[in-house]
Formats: structure tokens, C-alpha cells, sequence
């Protein structure tokens, strides 16, 4: 079988959709809006239609009124004749009782079957004729002979004359005859003895069917009841499954028992269809006779009339339409050519006024009155125009006077007889928003004007404008900028002969910081950071954000480099502030290199060059540096990558050695650690500060191999101890990146048999917020090996409480900078206390670094801090010496 794929629309095809689907929504709108005007005519028609519907709906009610009124009619017709038809038959019965009494009360003992059993008592209607003593035992019956055995003292038609003194003809409710064993209704009278006595009771058993025999006679489609005083029924036809019921709680039941006649509809209920039904109590005996008409005949009647009377009121609303829509079609048509010309007008984008040569206006649209925020009542058709141009002249549209004002002057005095030709103007309103005006002179005299809303374009080119030369995120000059201005700033310093100083700051370890929160906080930082160095800046100066994290501020003027500094030195001050980034606080750092024109570079590029070259030596002098620029800084790279080079043949070597620093108990003075301090002795410089050769070795990666050696060592010479002091080794945050720290730690401790419990590792603040989910999946692996943990230098990082509850820290050590501040500064005394009592209430042991003075001491003694350690109590050693010194420590 051969399958066809389905055709496809061509790809230009595809936007027509949605342009034809606007194409018929504007043409309803069009038709909806014509019709608007066309509204009194078809409020005409509508109400012919609706005074023919009303009419209509009136005779069709009247209608249903009058066959429900005749169908109640017949049913109290015929519920009349059948109430007088059952009176008589009850009539009959009760005589024939008063008979059978009389016959009975004159002699009881000659009052044979014989004589009820005849002809004149078994004519069918009769089912049973019975006579009961007083003490209830049935003594006759026509039926057959009585023992007298059989008690009917239970029976209500027997207790209701023993109970009650007078003579009344009682109707039972339906029962099943215990001689006869048939249906029937008892009718009863009192028997009286010679003395007035109760005497028994003579009963007459009848048939139901013969009360409901009418039903039959009269030949009706409906129902009849016999319906007692009690609401039971005593007679149904032609169904007899009502026959004993009581049905006083239902509407029938309700109303015989308080109305001697009536009617009322009965809804349809199950085996019934809905009828009308007419009652009528019998004036002499306690039964009503109810007929029950069903409306099913009467609803077919009302059809016919319904279908009939519809279809003629159609035919006379089609007649009404068609005259309507004939009388419509030629109005619409004058309207549509209106109503066309209003709409294009009403829905240019522009604002539109025309004004004839007498200065009035024609015609205007709603844009124009809102583009020039005019009153409508003031623009109305027929108002004079120079009404409007004297308004706008009070409301200062115009500005104070000027060619708009002399402009719009000319146009309401002669210009609309004299002007020729399109006249195009462009007008600042008071609010700011720009109008192209464009006047457009009639040749018979007049114009038509124009007004356009050119704000957003101009906008637009003014945003253009500004972004190719400004910083998207930060809102700062960008590079492009920064050399065009710097260009100017050169050439009216070199015209002055002033110089230009020009500050290049870049912000320490930022990339780390927006790694670990994210690039939305690290966007934030740097316009924080550019709101400062703005804050900083005069009105002269130029602040651009050329590179990620790196900004140039440059200020014309400044050439002495004292100033300079001192700019600088504000400038890093402002930046190492805490920013604020969704409530927490964000500590960074920055360094700055510093150029003067002319002596540091005379034309953009030099001058840019040189200010970079001087950054770069900041950076390597540390954290919050600045850095002028010098000749030499060429040869000082070259020394850095010599060091780098001298330090890699050092791994290799010799000149590397692990020195031990001890620490003690703030409360004893006992020895309780020692912290392991790489020193290198160079074979041609002597020793080299680590400060000097350790920011090489963590740029040149250098740190890994030079870790893993002083941990190797550390852990050595520790087991050799013959005390237990721990061991304290710092780690890089390089050596946690490359992921398999814990696996070197636990050789080290291997390889030299060192218990972990006396290996304490110690990490800086800033590796918290670089990877913070690897550093605490490490540090979970390390402290499983059972090493501590510390944390260096608490305080002068990023670090936050939630970082401490975080991660698993044994230990703080509080920064040397807060500890020497101790005496001189009472904020720094605030900041110790704050972190030991914080570390206190978190179960961390505290330990003070850089403590030199007795005083400092003794203040951490009172504040309870758990360990110190500085040159007051003792340098970093030798490994060889620490025998000796643990035989004799310095006092503390």
C-alpha cells in the first residue's frame, strides 16, 4: 500500500492564521459598531416582536387556564353525580339494617337465617348480613349456621357502638371477613334491648365494587376514591391498590377532611399519571367521593393549540424581520461610510486635528486631546483653535516664548490662509515626552495636523547611545568610553601641564566568592562595588568597570602621589565594607595599582598598560594592597618566576624544613600542641619568608606537592614525641579541590603510626564558601579518619554562624589582628569575648594567636579562652628542639 504523507502549509503560510483571525475580529467589531448606531431601530422592532410574543404568551395562558378550569369542571360534574349515586346506595344499605334490627328487636328468638337468607337480602351488593350478641359472638349470619362460638368483640364496627351511647350508622375501613374471607366494609347499627340496653350489633358486609360502579357508568379516563372522614379509603376504581389505605398526609387527604368540595392538581406519582382531581363530601354520611381527571388528554389539547398558535407567530415575526431589515439596509449603508471614516480616524496612532480656514476645528480624535492633554470640551467640533494655543501658551507648552510659541501664533493668525505646502516641527512637552508636529496647509485654506508621540524613540537611540559605551551591569563607562575620555582628559592636561592619576582596583579572590553564592549574588556585589567607587568619585572623574571584577577610576588633576594614595587607600576602605546580599554580610577585599600621566605614560595606551602592570604587583603583594607603578616592576616579575622555579627545585631537594610553633593552655601554661611552619632556606638568599614564596607556590600549584610534604613530616616528627601533643598542620584550599585529601592523611598517619586524635588540621575561612558541599564532604571523611578540625584566622573571612553549625570544627582560632588590639582597642576587646563566648556556646574549643604581651594574656586568662599561642611564649623551633623545650618550656 502506497502512503501519502499529509500536505504540510509552506513555512511563509504559517503567520497568515493569525492575521486572518485579527482580520475577522476587527470586521465584528466593525458590524458590532454599526449596529450601535443602529440601535433605536432595532429597539423598534424588538419591541413589535416582544408586544406580538407578549400577546401571544397571554392568549396561549389564557388558553391553558380555560381547559385546566373545564377539565376541573367535568371532575365536580361527575364527582357530583357520584356522590349522589354512592348516597343512595348507602341510603339502601342503612335500611336494609334498620329492617334487619327491627326484625331482630321483636323477637330475637324467631330471628332465623331463614329470614335474612332470602331473595331480598342476596342480591350481590350485600356480601354478608350478620347480627352480633352484646358480648361480641356472632349469633347469625346469611352465610351459613353460627355456633355462636366465634368472637368478633375485637372488631372496631362491634366496639364502636358498646363504646359510644347513640345510634349512628357506622362505615368501616376495608377488612377481610373472617366468615365470608372477602374484602368488604362493614356497615353496622346498634341493637337495643326492651330496656333500652346495648343488645349486639346488626352488620351488613358490602362489596367495595359496589360503590365505585359509577366509574364504569360514567366512562371516564380517571379515577375514583371513597374516601372516609379518617382519610382511609373505602373504594377505588379502576385500580383498587388504594383500596384500605390511609392518605390523610397527602394534599387529597388534607382537603376533604377541611372542605365539604374542591379541587386540586395531584403530580404524577408512581403507577399515576398527574390528574385534576374534584371532591365532594356526602351531606349524610362521613365518606367523600373524590374524581380524578388526567391531564394527559387536556396536555395533548393544549399542544395542538401551542404548535398552532407558534407557528402563526413565527410567520408574523418573519413579516416584522424582513420589513425591519429593509427599513435597516439603506440607513446602514450611510451609516457604514461614517462609521468607516470615524474608526480609521479614531484609531490612527497619531493625533489628529483638522481646522478650516476660519480657524475652527472640523474634526479631531481622541489621540489628539490625549497627546497634548487637552479638555475634550475645549476640542470639540466647531471651537476655535487659537482657543487651544492661547490655553497651551498659559499652561507653559510652550516653553518661555520661543519659535514654538511665534509658530504656533502665525498658525492662528494667517498661517491658516497663507501657509502652503507639509511644515514638520518636533516639541518638548512640560512632562518630557518629544511630539513630531506635521502641518499639512490646504489649498482652498485650512490644515490638517499631525502629532506623534516620538518619546520612546528617542529614547530608544538614547539607550542605544549609552549602552555602546556603558557597563550593562554596573551602569559604568566601559572601555570604549573610558579611552575616549581618558583621550580628553590627556589632552586638556597636557594643554594645562597637569597630569591625570588613573587607579585600577581589582577585588581579591572574587571568583571564589561567586562560585560559592551564585552569579546573581556576585552581580549584586560588583554594583554595590561600583555604587561606592561612584559614591567616591567627583564630578570630573571617570569610573569605567573594564573587565569581570577589575575597575579603573581616573581623576584629572591629581598628580601627587601622596594624594593618590590616599585616594586609593578610601577607595579600598569603601570596598572592604560589608555588602549586604539578601541580609547577610559579605566581606571582600581589593588591591589597586596607580598610574601618573605623564611621568607613568603620556597617551592612553601607555598610561592603561602601565596602571595593569602595577596592579599586578598589588596582587602579588597581598590582600588590600596598592601598588604605584615603577620601571622595575619588569624586573620584579622576573624574580617571581625565578622564586617559582627555585621553589620547584626545592621540593626536589634540599632548603625546605618544618618548624613547630607551640601552643599552650591559656589556664595552666602547659604545652598542649605544636603548629607545623614550612620555612625555606634558600642556598643563595638565606631564608624567605613564607609570606614571600607561598602565594607563589598556591598560583603555580606548587602547594600540593609542599602540603602533603609538611604533613608527611609533621606526622613524623609528632610520633617521635614523648609527650602526646597534638600536631597542627595547615591545609590549602587547593588541597581540598583536588578531592582526595582524606586518602593522604590517612597514609601520612599510616606510614608514621601517629594516632589521628593528635592530628589537627587547620583551614581558612574563604574555603567555606568555594565548594562548600566537597569541602564538607571531605572534612565528613577526615573526621571519620578521627582527626580535628580548626578554623584559622576566625573572623577576617566570609565565614557565618551557619557555616559553624555546618561544618564539623573542633576548634577557632581567633585572628592575630583581634588579639593585639586587646590593649589598645576596646572594639577588638568586644570581638574576642564575642567569639569566645559564641565558640563556648557551641561546644569549640578557642585558641588566640599572635599573643606577644602579659597583658594580652591575662585578659584571655579572665575571658576563658582555652589556648595561646605567640612569641611571648615561645618561636617557631627546629624539630630537634622540641625535647629539649618540652623538658623546659618558656614560662606562660
Amino acid at each position: 500500500m502506497r502512503h501519502t504523507a499529509p500536505d504540510t502549509p509552506a513555512p511563509d503560510s504559517v503567520p497568515a492564521r493569525p492575521l486572518a483571525t485579527s482580520r475577522i475580529r476587527a470586521r465584528l467589531r466593525t458590524r458590532l459598531r454599526a449596529l450601535a448606531e443602529l440601535k433605536l431601530d432595532l429597539a423598534i422592532i424588538a419591541l413589535i416582536l416582544a408586544m406580538l410574543w407578549g400577546a401571544i404568551g397571554v392568549w396561549l395562558d389564557e388558553e391553558r387556564v380555560r381547559i385546566e378550569h373545564g377539565a376541573e369542571q367535568a371532575a365536580a360534574n361527575i364527582a357530583g353525580a357520584a356522590e349522589q349515586g354512592v348516597s343512595r346506595t348507602i341510603d339502601a344499605i342503612d335500611h336494609r339494617l334498620r329492617m334487619a334490627r327491627d326484625t331482630y328487636a321483636r323477637d330475637p328468638a324467631g330471628f332465623s337465617t331463614d329470614l335474612i337468607s332470602g331473595g331480598r337480602y342476596s342480591d350481590g351488593m350485600v356480601v354478608q348480613l350478620a347480627v352480633i350478641d352484646a358480648a361480641g359472638r356472632l349469633v347469625f349470619t346469611n352465610l351459613g349456621p353460627a355456633d355462636g362460638t366465634l368472637s368478633l368483640a375485637d372488631r372496631p364496627h362491634f366496639r364502636v357502638h358498646l363504646e359510644r351511647s347513640e345510634d349512628f350508622l357506622f362505615i368501616s375501613v376495608p377488612v377481610l371477613g373472617r366468615v365470608s374471607g372477602r374484602w368488604t366494609v362493614q356497615f353496622t347499627r346498634k341493637i337495643l334491648g326492651p330496656d333500652g340496653s346495648f343488645a349486639g350489633v346488626v352488620v351488613c358486609s358490602l362489596d367495595p365494587y359496589w360503590f365505585t360502579q359509577f366509574h364504569e357508568l360514567l366512562d371516564f379516563s380517571g379515577t375514583m376514591l371513597l374516601l372516609g372522614k379518617d382519610g382511609v379509603v373505602r373504594a377505588a376504581a379502576p385500580d383498587g391498590a388504594l383500596l384500605g389505605q390511609n392518605i390523610s398526609d397527602t394534599p387529597l387527604g388534607r382537603a376533604a377532611v377541611g372542605a365539604v368540595s374542591g379541587s386540586l392538581r395531584m403530580p404524577a406519582m408512581e403507577g399515576a399519571a398527574e390528574q385534576i382531581v374534584s371532591f365532594r363530601q356526602m351531606r349524610n354520611h362521613p365518606i367523600a367521593v373524590a374524581i380524578g381527571m388526567e391531564t394527559a388528554p387536556l396536555a395533548g389539547s393544549y399542544r395542538r393549540i401551542l404548535l398552532g398558535t407558534l407557528s402563526v407567530g413565527g410567520g408574523l415575526t418573519v413579516l416584522v424581520l424582513a420589513a425591519g431589515a429593509l427599513l435597516i439596509r439603506n440607513k446602514r449603508r450611510l451609516l457604514l461610510s461614517r462609521q468607516v471614516l470615524r474608526h480609521a480616524i479614531e484609531n490612527l496612532d497619531q493625533g489628529l486635528v483638522m481646522v478650516d480656514r476660519d480657524g475652527r476645528i472640523v474634526l479631531r480624535n481622541s489621540r489628539y486631546l490625549a497627546l497634548l492633554d487637552l479638555p475634550p470640551e475645549m476640542a470639540e467640533p466647531g471651537a476655535e483653535h487659537a482657543r487651544i494655543i492661547h490655553w497651551q501658551a498659559r499652561q507653559g507648552e510652550f516653553g518661555e516664548g520661543g519659535s514654538d510659541l511665534d509658530f504656533a501664533r502665525w498658525i492662528a493668525s494667517s498661517g491658516l490662509k497663507e501657509g502652503r505646502g507639509v511644515c514638520l516641527r518636533e516639541r518638548v512637552r512640560p512632562d518630557g515626552r518629544v511630539l513630531e508636529a506635521r502641518h499639512r496647509f490646504l489649498a482652498e485654506g485650512g490644515m490638517v495636523s499631525t502629532f506623534t508621540d516620538i518619546t520612546e524613540r528617542r529614547r530608544a537611540e538614547a539607550e542605544v547611545r549609552h549602552l555602546a559605551h556603558h557597563d550593562t551591569l554596573t551602569d559604568l563607562a566601559n572601555r570604549v568610553l573610558l579611552e575616549q575620555r581618558l583621550t580628553k582628559a590627556l589632552e586638556a592636561a597636557e594643554r594645562s601641564g597637569g597630569s591625570v592619576t588613573v587607579l585600577c582596583i581589582d577585588l581579591d579572590r572574587f571568583k571564589s566568592v561567586n562560585d560559592a553564592l551564585g552569579h546573581a549574588a556576585g552581580d549584586e556585589l560588583l554594583r554595590q562595588v561600583a555604587g561606592r567607587l561612584r559614591g567616591l568619585a567627583q564630578p570630573a572623574d571617570i569610573v569605567s568597570r573594564v573587565d569581570g571584577d577589575e575597575f579603573v577610576l581616573v581623576r584629572p588633576g591629581l598628580s601627587e602621589p601622596g594624594d593618590a594614595a590616599a585616594l586609593a587607600e578610601s577607595i579600598l576602605s569603601a570596598i572592604r565594607l560589608p555588602c549586604d546580599y539578601q541580609g547577610a554580610a559579605v566581606s571582600l577585599e581589593a588591591c589597586a595599582g596607580i598610574a601618573i600621566s605623564p611621568g607613568d605614560g603620556a597617551t592612553v595606551a601607555a598610561l592603561l598598560a602601565n596602571v595593569e602592570t602595577a596592579l599586578h604587583r598589588a596582587k602579588d603583594a597581598g590582600r588590600g594592597a596598592t601598588s604605584f607603578f615603577e620601571p622595575s616592576m619588569e624586573a620584579r616579575l622576573r624574580e617571581r618566576d625565578r622564586m617559582e622555579r627555585d621553589l620547584r627545585a626545592a621540593l626536589s631537594g634540599s632548603g625546605l624544613s618544618v618548624h613547630f610553633q607551640p601552643l599552650h593552655a591559656c589556664a595552666t601554661g602547659e604545652v598542649t600542641a605544636f603548629e607545623a611552619l614550612v620555612r625555606w632556606n634558600h642556598p643563595e638568599r638565606g631564608a624567605i619568608p613564607p609570606a614571600e614564596f607561598i602565594p607563589v607556590a598556591e598560583e603555580s600549584g606548587l602547594v600540593l606537592q609542599l602540603g602533603e610534604r609538611v604533613l608527611r613530616e609533621a606526622c613524623a616528627a609528632a610520633a617521635g614525641w614523648e609527650r602526646p601533643c597534638t600536631v597542627a598542620v595547615n591545609l590549602s584550599p587547593l588541597q581540598f579541590r583536588r578531592g582526595n585529601l582524606p586518602l593522604i592523611v590517612a597514609e601520612a598517619l599510616a606510614t608514621t603510626g601517629l594516632s589521628p586524635s593528635r592530628l589537627e588540621l587547620e583551614v581558612t575561612e574563604s574555603l567555606l564558601i568555594e565548594d562548600a558541599e566537597g569541602v564538607l564532604k571531605a572534612m565528613r571523611s577526615l573526621k571519620a579518619l578521627g582527626v580535628r578540625l580548626a578554623l584559622d584566622d576566625f573572623g577576617t573571612g566570609y565565614s557565618s554562624l551557619s557555616y559553624l553549625r555546618r561544618f564539623p570544627f573542633d576548634k577557632l582560632k581567633i585572628d592575630k589582628s583581634f588579639v593585639q588590639s586587646i590593649g589598645a582597642d576596646p572594639g577588638g576587646r568586644a570581638i574576642v569575648e564575642a567569639i569566645i563566648a559564641m565558640a563556648r556556646s557551641l561546644q569549640l574549643r578557642t585558641t588566640a594567636e599572635g599573643v606577644e604581651t602579659q597583658e594580652q594574656l591575662d585578659y584571655l586568662r579572665r575571658q576563658g579562652c582555652d589556648e595561646v599561642q605567640g612569641f611571648l611564649l615561645g618561636r617557631a623551633m627546629a624539630g630537634s628542639a622540641i625535647p629539649d623545650f618540652l623538658g623546659h618550656p618558656a614560662p606562660a
